[in-house]
């Protein structure tokens, strides 16, 4: 998840649109979990972008980043991703760190 959490980092700082194929493809359940598709969310939250493929299975996803909204504070609902889930939402917030630096 390294490729999803990276490029849709680096599309929102560059403000250039990216889409993902094969999202988990070679794992027993491919596609988005929850987890991923909360910290997806969250960046388009922040840039104002449109994310479209955001549901829990998609393999693809498109992300277009808009203008980062100058709000400072932001919500996700994990909605059951469980515990094992925080390492990683804590992964994808570093990327989303990156954003209010810039």
């Amino acid at each position: 998840m390294v490729v999803l959490r990276n490029a849709s980092a680096y599309s929102c700082i560059l403000a250039r649109p990216v889409k993902i194929r094969n999202i988990r493809g070679k794992r027993h359940t491919p596609g988005l979990k929850q987890q991923h598709l909360s910290g997806l969310q969250l960046l388009a939250g922040i840039t104002n972008g449109v994310l479209t493929g955001g549901y829990v299975k998609s393999r693809e996803i498109s992300l277009i980043p808009g203008e980062r909204t100058g709000q400072t504070e932001f919500t996700s609902d994990q909605h059951g991703a469980g515990y094992g889930a925080l390492p990683y939402i804590f992964l994808f917030l570093q990327e989303v760190m990156c954003l209010s630096l810039g």
